[in-house]
């Protein structure tokens, strides 16, 4: 008998509420992108959010929805995570 694949623990709530507080908190920003990769995250629309995030924030665009927005739209992404 065929065991079924594992899942591994997750919370998609606990997942939302970190992006969101990552968009209201620059202090919050630096600590969480020293600490974290977008592999930490279970969905794949969270990762490339994160993604996207960590990237404008290294390139000084700012960690905004307009500016994440524009990122993951410039990559095609954008209705990946949701539109």
């Amino acid at each position: 008998m065929e065991k079924a694949p594992r899942i591994l623990p997750h919370n998609l709530e606990v997942e939302q509420s970190l992006l969101g507080c990552l968009f209201l908190n620059q202090k919050a920003q630096g600590e969480c992108f020293a600490k974290m990769q977008a592999s930490d995250f279970y969905s794949t629309g969270h990762q490339k959010i994160f993604k996207a995030m960590y990237e404008n924030f290294i390139g000084n665009k700012g960690v905004d929805y307009v500016t994440v927005a524009k990122t993951l739209d410039s990559r095609g992404e954008l209705e990946d995570v949701g539109g």
